[in-house]
């Protein structure tokens, strides 16, 4: 494999310095005639040779000892193939260029003599590479272009480099190098055979037709798409869409390879199980690698235009960034091909290419006329996709046991000590890369269609490889048995590997709060750290296919359903329904696939408990910035606080005062822990403070109304202890010396802030500030009176949309109210939905709660859901429903219910214990002895 990328790589920077020379030395116009006629003859030469080569390479891999009765019988049929395929190439070239210039007829009869080359050069190459012999066999690859470059390097220092003297040095260089690849390939044969009987012509013939048109695709190797540029567009557009084409060489090269050494290597397998697991796991090694390659080349393929081929072929640099995305389906699908071939099961291939066709053909007639070259190269990437998508079906289903789960990394390992192998973290890792590159370079809905097309296919393959079996209990309890195949005591253990994952969930919890660190636009790095986290694991599932449960209730999904139902139903009549459409995608990705990630990395309860304070932590330091703008100001980079209310690491007060109100009852839950140190008590307790001091400091009445909804749920689910007590007091004690610090440096106290608030507006000071309770009720009427006109469709989630009614774009005109803005916005099935989910998550809550096992358990139980109810309550005074610090106590509640759910599977006998106060534990203890 190591010498097959090598030789790929040489041949790739041969190409490049050819391709620069020839681009320079003939220009656009006869750049594009001299791909036209190597293009036409490969089409011609490849087509004529009736897949022969490829069947050639599977019967000497099966069995090299009838390699020389092979051959002999391939005699005169080879003969007739060049023979045959010369008269109709010269048929076709005259068809082409009898009415262009002089020089072009001319290289079109020198390009005759690239028939036997390519032949010559196909066999000699199909020989060895199924005699497994790759030293000689990546030697001759790259051969014909060595010796080409140099010819072409020699007649550009000279100054004779024309179409006509180029065109000659290809067909010599090929017609030279195939002989000799031919006669080195022959001189290896066997002298005898093995007797094991031969296969016949008619075999021969068979296999390579029926993996002719998947092994040699007219689209890829012999590049029908410039055929197609060059026919309908002018020839300068074909001159900008070659040298666009030059950059997708390395990655199908690459792919190339792999293919190669997989092909004889997976037909050499004696046992039908190797060569199965030989087939994915070269196909994973293909595409990690072109994926690898892709990723590097979108990001400076710029660049590198300007560099090589200079400014006048600016024109092809939109062009190649397509072509690299449409390049990595068509990788992916050539490696896979190639395996399947090493199967015996050529005719898959060839129905995934010719589905290509069928799809390639409306696309083009219809992205053509519009994008010119670059809707081809859209085209291309859609078809090839489908394709790809297509081969893997029919692999799944050629057979129940074909895709079986990998054990390349498994064998000699115990499950449940299994990690994260490292070709699997990179693949994930060149999977995001890839896919920012993609955000990055396409409009805004290719690129939400791009992500959106991602997101389905890694649910379908997470959801294939995790769910379970669901009892749809759906309005009353829903469970969920694990596969028949989890032993209990890696469950019980959570060895389900997926720790890299969990490393940079942790990072996103710690940095959730921190608002004004953003990657871009309105993306934070806690959000970068949580995809990443997503395709670490997401990529682990789906290689290892290791059992992962999925604590989503089912109630849940409906409920997401629904919203984006009437969310899209919204989209069609908003002012700018791709963002529309992009709010509900972030809503459910949010909800879905964030909770199901939590689900699975934290796979133990311990693990949940260090989630939750990663998360306190997160709070606590914006919290302690809040603070800070109380005794020294505006000091925090990036930040604006308005009219002495504190914004911490957010842009808004409001912002600041909801993640404190969230936190801080799980804040409490840690602090009043039994069985806590000393240091590690005092530690939890500041948290607490510097939480609460950044809800006061915030001066948010919705925060403060949460917090307090929040603190009489955990009072009325939880026992109080001696330790909550204290703790509580020294949150009064902390929430007086903060309200007294507000008041000598003029900034609104709480009680300041609920009377400004509730102060009709016509007697509030414009400059002061602070919001009043009848200009949200004017908003809520105009939201009312819009709902009671159309109450099924509503008027689209885009800003825009949204404020339309008052004629500006502000979030000050949002509706901020959970129901009524979603009603208003995303129409009847939307707030049904949202609050069906809501529904779904406190049912959730109940049931941690009557699951848990231990007072600790309980107490994160009733923290957590305390923890939502704050979160809804402060949704129905602030537009924060697409906020990730109000979801993530939801996103904890959820995992750690997964585990109890676990631990049932685990342990079916095992009944929850009556959790008592520590009076009565003494009581009953001191009775027993």
């Amino acid at each position: 494999m190591g010498g097959s990328l090598l030789a790929s790589g040489a041949g790739q920077a041969l190409l490049v310095v050819s391709g620069v020379l020839v681009a320079r030395a003939l220009g656009p116009a006869d750049r594009g005639y001299f791909a036209l006629l190597v293009v036409v003859s490969s089409v011609c030469t490849l087509l004529g040779s009736g897949g022969l080569p490829t069947a050639l390479t599977y019967f000497i891999a099966r069995d090299r000892g009838s390699a020389r009765a092979i051959l002999g019988s391939l005699v005169a049929p080879v003969a007739v193939q060049v023979a045959a395929t010369t008269i109709v190439q010269f048929g076709v070239m005259f068809a082409f260029v009898h009415g262009d210039p002089q020089r072009v007829k001319v290289a079109a009869l020198v390009s005759l003599l690239l028939v036997p080359g390519i032949l010559a050069q196909n066999y000699g190459l199909a020989i060895l590479q199924g005699q497994e012999r790759f030293f000689p066999f990546n030697v001759f690859r790259v051969l014909p272009s060595l010796v080409y470059t140099a010819a072409v390097l020699a007649a550009f220092i000279l100054g004779v480099a024309d179409i006509v003297v180029l065109m000659a040095m290809w067909a010599l260089a090929l017609l030279s190098a195939g002989t000799l690849a031919l006669a080195v390939a022959l001189r290896r044969l066997p002298r005898e055979t093995l007797g094991v009987p031969s296969p016949t012509l008619s075999h021969l013939f068979k296999f390579g037709l029926k993996s002719l048109v998947g092994s040699v695709s007219p689209i890829d190797a012999l590049r029908l798409d410039q055929a197609l540029v060059g026919l309908l567009l002018a020839p300068i557009t074909l001159g900008y869409y070659v040298v666009a084409q030059a950059f997708t060489n390395l990655p199908r090269v690459v792919a190339q390879s792999v293919g190669m050494v997989a092909y004889p290597a997976v037909a050499s397998q004696s046992n039908p199980a190797d060569r199965k697991r030989a087939v994915w796991r070269y196909f994973l090694l293909g595409v990690a690698l072109a994926t690898f390659v892709i990723g590097a080349l979108e990001l400076v393929t710029g660049r590198l235009v300007q560099i090589f081929f200079g400014g006048e072929f600016d024109s092809a640099t939109p062009i190649a960034r397509v072509l690299l995305l449409a390049t990595l389906f068509m990788s992916a699908r050539r490696v896979l091909t190639d395996g399947v071939n090493g199967l015996g099961r050529p005719g898959l291939g060839t129905i995934a290419e010719i589905s290509s066709w069928v799809l390639l053909v409306p696309t083009i007639a219809v992205l053509l006329p519009a994008y010119g070259a670059v809707g081809v190269a859209f085209a291309l990437a859609i078809s090839w996709l489908v394709s790809l998508i297509l081969l893997v079906v029919l692999v799944l289903g050629s057979g129940s046991t074909l895709f079986t789960r990998i054990d390349a990394w498994r064998v000699r390992h115990d499950p449940r000590t299994l990690g994260p192998p490292a070709f699997v973290s990179g693949f994930a890792v060149l999977s995001a890369l890839l896919m920012g590159v993609v955000v990055v370079s396409l409009p805004l809905l290719g690129s939400l269609m791009v992500l959106g097309l991602i997101g389905a296919v890694l649910f379908f393959a997470i959801a294939r490889a995790s769910f379970g079996t669901w009892r749809r209990a759906l309005f009353v309890r829903a469970t969920q048995t694990y596969a028949n195949n989890a032993e209990p005591a890696a469950l019980e253990s959570g060895g389900n590997g997926l720790g890299v994952g969990r490393v940079f969930f942790y990072a996103g919890v710690l940095t959730v709060a921190i608002l004004t660190l953003r990657a871009g636009g309105q993306v934070t790095y806690s959000d970068v750290l949580f995809l990443i986290s997503f395709c670490f694991v997401a990529a682990e599932i789906m290689v290892t296919r290791r059992p992962v449960p999925v604590g989503i209730p089912p109630l849940l999904i409906i409920g997401m359903g629904l919203f984006s139902l009437g969310g899209l139903f919204s989209t069609f009549g908003a002012v700018e329904p791709v963002k529309s459409a992009a709010v509900v995608a972030r809503l459910l990705f949010l909800t879905i696939f964030w909770f199901w990630l939590s689900s699975a990395v934290l796979n133990r309860q311990d693990r949940v408990q260090q989630a939750v304070t990663f998360w306190i932590v997160s709070a606590a330091l914006a919290g302690a910035a809040g603070i800070l703008q109380v005794v020294a100001g505006d000091v925090i980079p990036n930040t604006d606080p308005a009219y002495g209310r504190s914004t911490g690491f957010t842009n808004q007060p409001n912002d600041l005062g909801g993640i404190c109100a969230v936190a801080f009852v799980p804040a409490v839950m840690l602090a009043t822990r039994s069985s806590l140190s000393a240091r590690n008590r005092m530690a939890l307790v500041g948290l607490v403070f510097l939480v609460g001091g950044g809800l006061i400091s915030s001066g948010s009445v919705g925060a403060l109304l949460a917090a307090g909804a929040a603190i009489f749920v955990w009072v009325a689910i939880q026992r109080m202890s001696l330790h909550s007590w204290i703790v509580f007091g020294g949150i009064v004690a902390i929430a007086v010396a903060v309200v007294t610090v507000q008041g000598l440096r003029g900034a609104p106290t709480p009680l300041e802030r609920i009377t400004s608030v509730t102060t009709p507006s016509t007697a509030t000071s414009a400059t002061s500030g602070s919001g009043s309770l009848d200009s949200r009720v004017a908003v809520y009427k105009v939201a009312l009176s819009r709902i009671e006109a159309d109450p099924f469709i509503g008027v689209g989630l885009d800003l825009v949309s949204i404020t339309k009614p008052y004629g500006v774009v502000s979030y000050e005109y949002d509706v901020h109210n959970l129901v009524i803005g979603t009603w208003y916005k995303a129409g009847l099935f939307g707030v049904i939905g949202i609050l069906v989910a809501i529904v779904a998550l406190l049912r959730a809550g109940t049931a941690a709660l009557g699951a848990s096992l231990s007072e600790g358990e309980r107490r994160t139980a009733a923290g957590l859901i305390s923890a939502v109810v704050a979160f809804i309550v402060f949704a129905m005074s602030e537009p924060v429903l697409f906020s990730r610090y109000g979801w993530i106590p939801a996103a904890l509640l959820l995992a750690l219910r997964t585990v109890q759910e676990g631990r049932r599977a685990a342990e079916p006998y095992r009944e929850p214990m009556l959790v008592l106060p520590s009076e009565s534990r003494r009581a009953l203890t001191g009775v027993t002895s």
